[in-house]
Order: C-alpha cells, then sequence, then structure tokens
C-alpha cells in the first residue's frame, strides 16, 4: 500500500475544494496552509480523524501520521476495540 501525502493532497485540489475540505474537518485552510503543510503543528488526534474522513477515503490516518510523524502509527488492540 503507498502512503498518500498530506500535502501533495491538499496542493493538488483547487482554492474551491480546498475550501469546502477544511470546512469538511471543521478547521480553515489558512491554518492548513501556515501550520499543517510545513509542519509546523501537529493535528490533535481529533483534527487528524476529520482531516482523514474529510478526504472521503484518499487519506487514511496512516497517510496522515506517517506525514506528521515520519512514521506510521500501528493501532493497538484498545484502538481497534472502539471502532
Amino acid at each position: 500500500m503507498t502512503t498518500k501525502n498530506f500535502k501533495d493532497f491538499f496542493l493538488s485540489m483547487s482554492a474551491d475544494e480546498r475550501e469546502s475540505y477544511a470546512k469538511s474537518a471543521s478547521t480553515s485552510t489558512g491554518y492548513i496552509r501556515t501550520q499543517l503543510i510545513g509542519r509546523r503543528r501537529t493535528p490533535r488526534p481529533s483534527l487528524m480523524r476529520n482531516l482523514a474522513n474529510a478526504s472521503n477515503g484518499q487519506l487514511t490516518i496512516n497517510d496522515l501520521t506517517s506525514f506528521f510523524y515520519h512514521q506510521p502509527v500501528q493501532p493497538t488492540s484498545e484502538a481497534t476495540d472502539h471502532q
């Protein structure tokens, strides 16, 4: 499985698509551009889930954790029990 890059994903969208994506993820395009794309901030788990969900299957939590932490996070049995 290929990991998708969050920056490439976001920048490939039109301005209107970015706005819609950010709104669906409960954030703003400005926050994504200034804080997340350059990895100045790491989103909290709730925002990371929102970013993945708003991508309509184009990004996974592992894609995002790989982008922000430079390595995928393996789910624990406790994390998978709550899904």
